[in-house]
């Protein structure tokens, strides 16, 4: 669900981004990204630690974006196939860097908080 949910939002705030705040327009598609990367990872990773996806979400997402300065044929003929360029990217710009980091931390605190929830039981259970 939660993939479901950073992928709408995502996709939201490149097809809406005329309407939204100008920080939201530029960033939240990039911060995004990244957060979805990490619960792609505890998707296939359950019972992975969260430090370690982090870790792995973030690497990845610096990858993906340093492939961003290499421009072969093939792979500029991959990113103009539709869908490719929204998980590869066109160019490298360094800011999104910085929103991979905060998108990574982003997850990984909902993560965690998610599987704190999920030790404790249901809000209804809990003693206050």
């Amino acid at each position: 669900m939660l993939i479901v949910v950073t992928v709408a939002l995502g996709l939201g705030s490149r097809i809406f981004r005329g309407g939204l705040p100008f920080v939201i327009a530029e960033y939240a598609g990039d911060t995004l990204w990244a957060t979805a990367v990490f619960f792609m990872l505890r998707l296939v990773r359950p019972t992975a630690r969260g430090s370690v996806l982090a870790a792995i979400a973030l690497v990845t997402s610096f990858c993906v974006e340093f492939s961003q300065l290499a421009h072969p044929r093939w792979l500029d003929g991959l990113r103009q196939q539709p869908g490719v360029a929204l998980v590869l990217g066109y160019g490298f710009v360094p800011t999104d860097l910085v929103c991979y980091t905060v998108g990574v931390a982003l997850a990984w605190a909902v993560d965690a908080v998610r599987r704190r929830d999920d030790v404790r039981g249901p809000l209804s259970t809990r003693t206050v």
